[in-house]
């Protein structure tokens, strides 16, 4: 549970509090892999609200390596 925050903090409270995470889990990775059409929409997200890395031509193996997620989903094998 969150620190107890007052109605000027948090209008709502508790209520609106657990509301807020219960509706985000379904976008929440549940395995901490993440897939490579979510990597494709955060870069094009991050274009998005910053033209100037369009021209960057880094894709997703540059950038990110899923190897240790993955491994630690699978037990450590």
């Amino acid at each position: 549970m969150p620190p107890q925050l007052s109605e000027e903090e948090l209008p709502g409270g508790d209520a609106l509090y657990l509301s807020t995470v219960n509706n985000s889990i379904p976008v929440h990775l549940r395995t901490a892999v993440i897939p490579a059409h979510g990597m494709k929409n955060a870069r094009a997200m991050r274009v998005e609200f910053a033209p100037v890395l369009n021209a960057a031509k880094i894709g997703p193996a540059e950038i990110f390596d899923d190897r240790f997620a993955t491994k630690a989903v699978a037990g450590g094998k």
